[in-house]
């Protein structure tokens, strides 16, 4: 793994995930005013949807640029995943159950992170630009 998708999972380990959730004096995320909207937009299509698009022209360009790294894709998400896991639920099961928020709370913020460590990871090669992606800040606020 690299330094930067390092660096971006210690980010996550040391931010307190949600603690601004619902204020609305956040830049550079959307805010959405209770659980029940957040929880509708990340079981969304359009949510699902933004992140495979995103991943698949990640792929897309790695295999035509740089297939060597291309071939350590799976390992870097098993990597990654391994990474995240304690985190993921020592952080979100509080906040889950707090709020009674359904599995797919759980399993929407595992694949974005993901997502978003696998463009740092591969950052070097691809920048995604402005395709609206499910951005990490917003896991912070």
């Amino acid at each position: 793994m690299r330094s930067n998708t390092k660096a971006l999972l210690a980010q996550f380990e040391t931010s307190e995930l949600f603690r601004n959730c619902g204020k609305a004096n956040i830049s550079d995320v959307i805010v959405l005013s209770n659980w029940n909207d957040a929880i509708s937009n990340c079981q969304s299509l359009q949510w699902e949807n933004t992140g495979l698009d995103a991943a698949a022209i990640l792929t897309q360009s790695l295999h035509k640029f740089a297939r060597d790294r291309y071939q350590e894709w799976n390992s870097i998400v098993d990597q990654v995943k391994r990474c995240i896991t304690p985190m993921l639920v020592s952080k979100l099961n509080a906040v889950q159950f707090a709020n009674n928020l359904p599995n797919c709370f759980y399993n929407s913020v595992q694949w974005d992170i993901v997502n978003a460590c696998m463009e740092a990871e591969y950052s070097d090669i691809v920048r995604l630009g402005p395709i609206p992606l499910p951005n990490h800040s917003v896991f912070r606020a």
